[in-house]
This record gives structure tokens, C-alpha cells and sequence, in this order.
């Protein structure tokens, strides 16, 4: 018996969030276009005080938005409409629509992406939007005044026609409680040591569940006081304008690469297997990188402390080694008292991209990855990518694509 009254009790609950929220979607969907209206024929302080009334009504369109969602979430019916987006201006929207948000409170949004080329995706732009929304909302609204936003988005090649779109979210607020933290993701749940902050604690839950329909992942690191990061992985699928546009980019790229010269250039390979280490040597002298080779973290940086300043380029690190390992040795080299360190670029050998420790191969500032079998022609695109910056931006932009970096 009390289990069917609970039962009914939740079928009437999600029944009213439903009614209720898509009623109030189309009046306050008017309001916030009757103030954008308004706000073109004003001007001195009452333009500011419209444009503080829309900001409320945008927050306000968001919440109803999120309270539709959980109500299809509930009943399974989670809709996608995919057409062909340009994600470099779908993500500057997203930065145009935050700052004023951010500016309200102070707050410096250091706000960056790099598409690696693939411009164009067949998917969902208002889910999409819903999702990058929803996380960097949450880091303005536990954010003290006067603090910084971090939010660094890159493209990855992935599988076929898929690319993996990875996010990362750092703020310095208020951070959370350990027993919030395994909490975080079901809704209505707000940290409760913050008062008097927007929202109904469903930010977070309705990004979770987009994120996971679309088989990817979301992750947060927090401490009380100390900020929070929020990590997600998107797999997104790329359009065939695109991607015939990249493959062009690509054989041009393999065509120039030919001509480069690394001699000039010398790697640290560390990697605890001898096939890997091996295998990783061959290429790089095959193209006239000078090798060297590390066989555990110890001696990696041992090899980069006792190392004049610039004496390694790049250096290659097998995400096999184990993992932890890896990431420690990193961590270890990134933190000796010299410069080059914070600027050799990493490449990260065959790092799983669904690792439970991946935020761990974040932290660790991996720039790129180099996976089996280990292909001469991707390691060429890398090192001419960090090395023949110039000439690779201007590849790019010959071919129509507008370079962020």
C-alpha cells in the first residue's frame, strides 16, 4: 500500500512539473522578446535596468526549460533534433550569452576552444547549448564577486565520423561537501551552505542525462573553499561537409608535412615497455627526430632535472605505464623550479579517453595524443601543428576554415 501511494504520489508530481513548466515556456518566452524590443528603443539607465530584467527572464527561461526536460526524463521520451551546426559560432553564442551574466558579479571568464578543424556537426544545437548552459550557470551562480571562470573546450578525432568534444569547467567558488558531491547529479539538489542563489537544483541533472544519452561523460573534482572543476566528454557526430573538407585539409597537410624538417628536434620517450619505447624511437628517427628513452617515471625526471634548460622539445608518454604512473611523472616534471617545463608539449600515448582516471590525464596537461599503430604521418601532423604553428594556421585558412588557434 505505501509503496502504490508513493507511486501515485510520483505520478502526480511529474505529471504537474510537466503541465505546469511547458505552460509557463511560451509567456515567458514573450516577455524576454517584448524586453529585447523595449530595449532597442531606450537608452541611459533605464537600458541598464531592462537589460538586468532580461538577464532575470533569460535565468528564469532556463529553470522552466530544465523542469520541462526532467519531465520527459521521467517518462523516457529525452527528444533530440539533429541538423547541421557550426560549433565555433554555436560556442561564441554560448560566451555571449554568459559574460553579461559574469560581468553582473565581477567575474573574469577565461573562455577559450580550439576545433582542431572540425567545424561542422549533424547534432542537436539546443541540447548541446542546454549542456555548456547549465555547467558554466552553475559555476557564475557559486562564484564569489570578483573571481575567475575557466572553461576550455577542444575537438579530438574519435572514431569514423565521430569526433569527442572534451570541456573542462574550473571556478573558484564555494566548492562542495564530499557527502553534496555523491549527491550532485539527482535533482533538486543545491549545496546548502550558499543562500539566496538562483536555481531549483536541476542544472547539473539535466546536463548528466543529455551527456549520457549521447554515450558520453561528466565528472566533477571539488573541495569546500577551494572551487570546483566539472569535466564532460561529448561524442559528437561530424557533418559531411566537414568532414570531406577536413580530409582535404588532411592530404594537403601529409603533403606538406614531406618537405618539414625535425632534425632540429629532440624527444624524451618514456614508456615502461620496450615493444612501445621501440616502436615510438623508430618513428621519430625515422623523420629525424634524436630520441632518447626513459623507462620509468624515476628517470624521467631524473633525465628532464639533470637537462639544461630546452634541452628536450616534446616529450612522448605512455598512458600505459601504468596510468597513475604516468600521470605522476607529469606532475613531477611540471612541477621542477625551471621554464621549459610548463612549455615542452606532452604527447600522450594511447590515453583511453573513457578512463575512470581521465581527469587525472587532464590535470596533467596532456597537448596531444599519438595512439596505435603508431602512424608516422599523425606524428608529422603533431609536431608541424606545435612546432610550424604559422604555416599551419595558414593551411587551414587557404581551405575556408576560420582558425581560433
Amino acid at each position: 500500500n505505501a509503496l502504490g501511494v508513493a507511486q501515485r504520489a510520483n505520478e502526480v508530481r511529474n505529471e504537474l512539473l510537466s503541465r505546469v513548466s511547458r505552460e509557463m515556456k511560451a509567456p515567458v518566452r514573450n516577455i524576454e522578446e517584448d524586453l529585447h524590443s523595449l530595449l532597442e528603443n531606450i537608452d541611459g539607465e533605464n537600458e541598464e535596468t531592462v537589460s538586468k530584467i532580461i538577464l532575470q527572464t533569460q535565468r528564469l527561461r532556463r529553470m522552466i526549460d530544465n523542469m520541462v526536460d526532467m519531465s520527459e526524463f521521467s517518462q523516457g521520451v529525452l527528444s533530440f533534433e539533429t541538423s547541421d551546426i557550426h560549433l565555433g559560432h554555436l560556442l561564441d553564442s554560448i560566451y555571449q550569452a554568459l559574460k553579461p551574466v559574469a560581468d553582473e558579479k565581477e567575474l573574469t571568464l577565461d573562455y577559450a576552444y580550439d576545433l582542431n578543424g572540425f567545424d561542422y556537426a549533424c547534432e542537436d544545437e539546443y541540447r548541446l547549448r542546454q549542456v555548456f548552459m547549465n555547467v558554466l550557470s552553475n559555476a557564475i551562480t557559486f562564484s564569489e564577486n570578483g573571481k575567475r571562470i575557466s572553461c576550455k573546450i577542444n575537438m579530438e578525432a574519435y572514431q569514423g565520423d565521430k569526433a569527442l568534444m572534451k570541456a573542462v569547467i574550473v571556478d573558484e567558488g564555494i566548492g562542495m561537501e564530499e557527502t553534496f558531491a555523491r549527491n550532485v547529479y539527482r535533482p533538486f539538489e543545491k549545496e546548502g551552505r550558499k543562500t539566496g542563489v538562483y536555481g531549483i537544483g536541476l542544472g547539473l541533472t539535466v546536463a548528466s542525462h543529455i551527456i549520457e544519452q549521447k554515450e558520453g561523460r561528466i565528472w566533477i573534482d571539488s573541495k569546500p573553499h577551494e572551487g570546483t572543476i566539472v569535466s564532460f566528454i561529448i561524442p559528437i557526430q561530424i557533418s559531411e561537409t566537414c568532414m570531406k573538407k577536413r580530409d582535404k585539409v588532411s592530404d594537403y597537410l601529409t603533403k606538406m608535412t614531406k618537405k618539414t624538417d625535425f632534425s632540429h628536434l629532440r624527444g624524451l620517450v618514456v614508456a615502461e615497455d620496450e615493444v612501445v619505447r621501440q616502436m615510438a624511437g623508430i618513428r621519430l628517427q625515422k623523420i629525424g627526430v634524436v630520441v632518447e628513452h626513459a623507462i620509468n617515471r624515476q628517470q624521467a625526471v631524473n633525465m628532464v632535472a639533470e637537462s639544461k634548460e630546452g634541452y628536450y622539445d616534446i616529450l612522448f608518454v605512455h598512458m600505459g605505464l601504468p596510468l597513475k604512473g604516468a600521470i605522476l611523472a607529469l606532475r613531477e616534471i611540471h612541477m621542477l623550479d625551471r621554464v621549459d617545463v610548463h612549455e615542452m608539449p606532452i604527447v600522450a600515448m594511447d590515453v583511453n579517453p573513457f578512463l575512470e582516471d581521465i581527469q587525472n590525464a587532464g590535470e596533467a596537461e596532456i597537448d596531444y595524443q599519438w595512439v596505435e599503430p603508431y602512424k608516422t604521418g599523425e606524428l608529422k601532423k603533431i609536431l608541424y601543428k606545435e612546432f610550424y604553428p604559422e604555416r599551419y594556421r595558414e593551411i587551414y585558412e587557404k581551405k575556408g576554415f576560420r582558425v581560433v588557434k
